[in-house]
């Protein structure tokens, strides 16, 4: 369960962060995120990519090569950050035979220039359904549901989670929680009968009374229910003419 990172805003499909100081293109790929529900952070400076990137969650990161980052150590940075090392990423490069390195190095999308609507637009629908499964790993739901967590040999913990993900609950507790402790969380999803048991692991502890539960296992298919009614709040924020590519990209 991730902390101290702030939520893509409601309405989109996820968040990018583009490294460029090219005004083109920087125009080019945001008509073409924004085309598919996606908002774009950009940075003219490589020195600074290492610094955003332990600030902020992004779904997908894109990094001009040529304003002088190596790829290598851009991929080396994407890679070393904790809550973006499974981001989408994109290496721009000059000419064409550049691509092959850029790959090598462990770029997962190479766009080479010269730069066109078309040649964007083809490389982000075919990393479309990527970005929205890293999106909707790291949807955080802001919820407030009675969570009981039971261990053998201690009382049982009565809670409340304030927001879930894929991966796990955030909860106000009423006793100090250490990192580390296991038990069985067992909540249920409001208006609905879906209902979980799931042994889970507190990943971090506020003083005050927050900390972060990390879901280890699930009771038989009960990780697909929650992926799944997860989507749907995603889903609801969502512009009308971004949503059938949506259903289509959670579905696949």
């Amino acid at each position: 369960m991730a902390e101290g990172f702030s939520s893509v805003p409601l309405g989109v499909v996820g968040a990018a962060l583009l490294v460029s100081d090219e005004g083109q293109t920087m125009h080019q790929f945001s008509a073409a995120m924004g085309r598919l529900g996606i908002s774009l952070e950009v940075c003219g400076k490589s020195t600074i990519l290492k610094k955003l990137l332990a600030e902020q969650k992004f779904e997908a990161v894109i990094v001009d090569l040529g304003i002088g980052e190596s790829a290598s150590t851009a991929i080396g940075h994407v890679h070393s950050s904790p809550s973006n090392k499974t981001a989408v990423t994109f290496a721009i490069v000059d000419d064409q035979n550049k691509v092959h390195s850029a790959f090598q190095d462990g770029f997962r999308f190479v766009v080479p220039r010269p730069l066109s609507a078309q040649s964007i637009d083809k490389i982000l629908k075919a990393a479309f359904g990527l970005i929205v499964r890293e999106r909707r790993r790291y949807f955080r739901y802001s919820v407030n549901l009675p969570v009981i967590i039971r261990k053998e040999n201690i009382p049982p913990i009565r809670c409340f989670a304030i927001n879930i993900s894929e991966g796990g609950l955030a909860i106000n507790t009423p006793i100090p929680m250490n990192q580390g402790f296991r038990g069985n969380a067992e909540f249920g999803l409001p208006n609905g009968d879906l209902h979980f048991t799931a042994e889970s692991q507190v990943c971090w502890y506020r003083h005050g009374g927050q900390a972060g539960l990390r879901f280890i296992t699930f009771t038989s298919g009960h990780h697909a229910q929650l992926q799944e009614w997860l989507s749907r709040r995603l889903e609801e924020n969502l512009p009308e003419a971004i949503v059938a590519k949506f259903r289509e990209a959670t579905s696949s």
